[in-house]
């Protein structure tokens, strides 16, 4: 018979700066009451000097796992959704198994807002399956890192910090009841963060001299021309629109 699966700890970790709508008045034209009265949102948190999405995760994960009274070594599956990695080799799940000494599979999601749903979403098939006994599912942002600060439209609505969940096998019918995923493809450019993917790659001629013009024959793509747009970019008004 099919195993149930269920959430038997969680833990989070915040970096410890503290960014108040009211320090977003100084650099931009907005106020606090603008931005609580339409998206509820009083602060964030903006990661420092020495955080990263690993320094966030590991110890969000090392709570949840003090809470389950479990160690690395019991987990046999991670998997980290995040749309801002560190880097992009190797994923972020590898060098957090790494940390916490566990084993098994590993590897990164990306889903957006969604990614933590989507996560878990996963992990649940590999415990339903007997693929894996125990599962560390964790979410994890460094948005401020991509955001524009000089646009409103989006730095005013995000921050960082991770979240993490032990999953584990239950009893069919209990902990997790239902899992329903989907996405509508229609609505890709209206968020969107260009910057560090391989179509938008920055460029490698600044490195190049007079001498490596057989290697800009070979490879053309180190000529590309145009400038790489790093940041996060939203069209907030459409994007409400196309999720209402």
């Amino acid at each position: 018979m099919l195993k149930g699966v269920t959430v038997t700890a969680c833990g989070s970790c915040l970096p410890e700066h503290v960014l108040h709508n009211r320090d977003l008045e100084v650099f931009l034209e907005t106020s606090h009451e603008w931005i609580f009265s339409r998206t509820g949102i009083a602060e964030r948190r903006i990661a420092g000097p020495g955080e990263d999405n690993l320094t966030l995760s590991l110890e969000a994960s090392r709570r949840a796992l003090r809470r389950a009274g479990r160690e690395g070594g019991d987990i046999d599956l991670v998997v980290v959704a995040t749309t801002t990695p560190d880097r992009m080799v190797p994923s972020l799940a590898c060098s957090l198994q790494r940390e916490l000494g566990a084993r098994g599979p590993a590897f990164d999601l990306n889903a957006a807002c969604s990614g933590f749903l989507y996560a878990m979403a996963v992990a649940s098939r590999f415990l339903v399956s007997g693929e894996a006994a125990r599962a560390l599912v964790v979410g994890t942002e460094t948005l401020s890192r991509i955001l524009d600060w000089k646009d409103r439209s989006t730095c005013v609505l995000f921050g960082d910090g991770a979240g993490a969940a032990i999953l584990e096998p239950c009893p069919c019918g209990e902990g997790i009841v239902s899992l329903c995923l989907g996405s509508d493809g229609r609505g890709d450019r209206l968020i969107r963060a260009e910057g560090g993917g391989s179509r938008m790659m920055a460029s490698l001629c600044g490195n190049l001299d007079g001498s490596d013009e057989a290697l800009r024959e070979l490879l053309p793509f180190l000529s590309r021309s145009g400038e790489v747009d790093p940041f996060l970019r939203m069209d907030g008004g459409e994007v409400f629109r196309f999720a209402v």
